[in-house]
């Protein structure tokens, strides 16, 4: 197993703490929403705050915050290829993460059915700055009952967390209103890529 792409020195794994892990690797990508090689490769150039909000993901409810906002106009890693390799970092950590577009978390909501995953990543969260304007009010509303539900549903013991792309916060606030951006803005940390 050693010689294998995914387990060390080309990979991050270890064969014996990630057996299970590399045995339903494909059912564990397709559950996360990314590439299988996503699950083993070494992160890319993420900010030392990026790492360190990874490294302590388990620690965040208790610490007050239930997500992290990513901001930047051009990032140098395009924001999915970000949230991507956030959301491989987590899962080989034992963590449900899933990268989930904004459509399909609206569709969720509308239908009831609450999105499974310890760590929901949103990579489209507000469309690129030449798009921003006011959402339709259904939107706002459905945005507004998932931000809520993970914020409220995620006591210390369950520990959700919920990572989002905007190109800043204060487009989120134009696209969603003030509420949102008061809920990002007090309980996300926010990190400039």
């Amino acid at each position: 197993m050693s010689g294998e792409a995914w387990v060390r020195p080309q990979g991050v794994l270890d064969p014996e703490r990630h057996a299970a892990l590399i045995a339903n690797r494909d059912a564990i990508a397709r559950d996360a929403g990314i590439p299988v090689h996503l699950l083993w490769q070494k992160l890319p150039a993420l900010t030392a705050v990026e790492r360190a909000w990874l490294a302590r993901f388990h620690r965040h409810r208790g610490e007050g915050r239930c997500g992290l906002l990513l901001t930047g106009e051009a990032p140098a890693l395009d924001p999915l290829q970000r949230i991507g390799a956030m959301a491989g970092c987590l899962s080989r950590n034992f963590v449900r993460a899933r990268v989930v577009p904004l459509l399909d978390a609206l569709e969720a909501v509308a239908a009831g059915v609450p999105i499974a995953a310890t760590c929901l990543l949103i990579p489209d969260f507000v469309p690129d700055r030449a798009t921003v304007r006011e959402a339709p009010a259904w939107r706002v509303a459905q945005l507004t009952a998932l931000l809520t539900a993970r914020w409220s549903g995620g006591g210390s013991t369950s520990g959700l967390q919920t990572v989002l792309y905007a190109p800043s916060l204060a487009d989120a606030g134009r696209e969603y209103g003030g509420f949102v951006a008061d809920l990002l803005r007090n309980h996300y940390l926010e990190v400039a890529i």
